[in-house]
Parts: C-alpha cells; sequence; structure tokens
C-alpha cells in the first residue's frame, strides 16, 4: 500500500505528546525517501516583502545541493503562515552595494562629522584627529542585515590610518568580531575582504 501523507496546519486531534503534526504507525511500516543534502535550510541574507519572487539566501544552494525543480519551504518570522514553493532558478553569488544609512564615530571635529564619511563625496571627510586613543573608531549601519564580502575604504592624503582594523557584527544585539587587522595602510581606495 502506499500513500501520500499531508501534515495539515490545523489538525483534528492533538495527540498529548506530540502535539498536531506527527506521522505514527501502528504495527505498520513509515519509510520516507529523498536526497541527501548538507545542508536542509537557511537563512535570508536580507528581508524579503511579501510576494518576493526572488531571494537571498546566506548560505551559496548549490554548495548545500539544492537545485533547480527542488521544493523549497518559507518559514515567516512573524505570525504568518509558511509557504511551499519551487526552485525556479539559481543564480550565482554576486557582490551587490549594500548602503549606508547612518554613521557615527568616537571622535569628530565639529566641520568635520562622521556623516562626511558616507555620503558619496570623496571631497569631503570625516576626521578624529583631536580624539583621544580609544575615541578613532567610525561606525557604519547598513540598510539591512547583510551577508559582507569586501568592503572598500577611500583614505585621503595626508589623513591616513597606517593600522587599523575591521570589526563587525554578526547579529544586532551581538559583540564585535575582527575580520582585517591592517598594518599597512596608505592613502587612496583600499579594498578589505571579510574573512
Amino acid at each position: 500500500v502506499k500513500a501520500t501523507i499531508t501534515i495539515k496546519q490545523a489538525a483534528i486531534n492533538q495527540h498529548p505528546i506530540h502535539g498536531d503534526r506527527f506521522v505514527h504507525s501502528d504495527g505498520g511500516k513509515i519509510q520516507m525517501f529523498g536526497k541527501p543534502l548538507d545542508r536542509t535550510w537557511s537563512l535570508l541574507s536580507r528581508s524579503a516583502v511579501n510576494g518576493s519572487r526572488e531571494l537571498f539566501l546566506k548560505h551559496d544552494p548549490i554548495e548545500m545541493g539544492w537545485s533547480i525543480g527542488d521544493q523549497v519551504g518559507v518559514a515567516t518570522t512573524s505570525r504568518g503562515e509558511s509557504t511551499k514553493h519551487k526552485i525556479v532558478d539559481i543564480r550565482p553569488a554576486t557582490d551587490e552595494h549594500v548602503p549606508i544609512v547612518r554613521a557615527q564615530a568616537g571622535a569628530e571635529e565639529p566641520h568635520l562629522p562622521a556623516a562626511n564619511a558616507v555620503d558619496g563625496n570623496l571631497d569631503s571627510l570625516w576626521s578624529s584627529y583631536l580624539g583621544s586613543s580609544g575615541e578613532h573608531w567610525l561606525q557604519m549601519d547598513l540598510a539591512w542585515v547583510s551577508n559582507l564580502t569586501r568592503i572598500r575604504i577611500f583614505f585621503r592624503e595626508p589623513r591616513y590610518a597606517p593600522e587599523y582594523q575591521v570589526d563587525v557584527k554578526t547579529s544586532l544585539g551581538g559583540s564585535w568580531q575582527t575580520v582585517a587587522n591592517i598594518t599597512d595602510g596608505k592613502a587612496g581606495w583600499r579594498e578589505i575582504p571579510m574573512s
């Protein structure tokens, strides 16, 4: 005998131990088949609005063993309903520009505020020249939680840091983790890969 088992969202009877979503066999045999996957789930690298047809994942779907034609479930982080979808395309991971929405600093000169560091204008700058030794830091808030692959920094002559480190938070409430230590800083553009 073959059967298709569908676990419904709202069951009629609730088991006192297993709840309302379980499979049970009373003397029979249940076998389930599927392909082995290195990873069966991932998180989104950025939020998706209701009705989105494209998802950005924290993990590479090819490396996880996912394929075009596979069905995936998308679970909500709110009280909405989870949904089932079919993978129709998998594109290679690419870098995308992540907007910076705000900058703050340990110290800044009145005419050279931290906001200048992220205004997109290479002729404006931030400076912590008058700050004490523990105040020479710049913190940037991104538009969304992102899986960073690299950052680009531009230092103008003659003000640049010969040594600095790059720290990130892996969650909004998490602690800072150092991902790069730069000991050969110089003026101009610097691209720093995230390890």
